[in-house]
């Protein structure tokens, strides 16, 4: 998927322009199931297309009101808003889904680097501070990795003898009981 505009609103006016910095505009990879669905939202577009014939408005958007036209950016965010409350949810803004889909990313382990594309922010030190939040698993998983690499003996004492509860001296040999 391509991003290389971005609408703005402000008292309802809305505008069109380039993202806010060069990293912004972007191609972002789908998983298979994502393109699947594009794709059938793209057929039901076109048959609706076809359907309503000259009184399709071709605004060239992906997203749109079911004649064609483009949706304002409140309408979804208004829209969003709906559906959250519907479903029992707590409040969040729509805007909020790029915190939620960054923690995502690194929850499966992504790179941050390909977050910081993903997201489309010009600096990885803005990814790290504004959009990831180390999620208590992420922070046992990285302190469990971080001993993993630490060699250990698996019996005995860590000097490598085999003193403790269950060595007995015995004539100045050690014997294990």
């Amino acid at each position: 998927m391509q991003i290389n505009t971005q609408l703005t609103e402000v008292a309802y006016e809305v505008a069109e322009g380039a993202p806010k910095s060069e990293a912004g505009e972007r191609t972002i990879p789908l998983d298979a199931e994502g393109v699947r669905l594009l794709r059938a939202h793209r057929a039901r577009q076109n048959e609706a297309r076809l359907r309503l014939g000259p009184a399709w408005v071709d605004s060239g958007r992906v997203w749109t009101r079911p004649n064609g036209a483009a949706l304002r950016p409140s309408w979804l965010s208004d829209r969003f808003a709906a559906l959250v409350a519907a479903a029992g949810l707590p409040p969040i803004r729509f805007h909020d889904l790029r915190h939620v889909a960054a923690t995502m990313m690194l929850a499966a382990k992504v790179d941050l680097k390909v977050i910081q594309e993903t997201l489309g922010h010009e600096r990885l030190q803005t990814t790290s501070d504004l959009y990831t939040s180390v999620l208590p698993e992420l922070a046992r998983d990285a302190a469990e990795a971080t001993v993993a690499l630490i060699p250990r003996r698996t019996l005995g004492h860590p000097s490598g003898t085999q003193r403790g509860p269950t060595a007995r001296a015995s004539g100045g040999d050690m014997a294990q009981e």
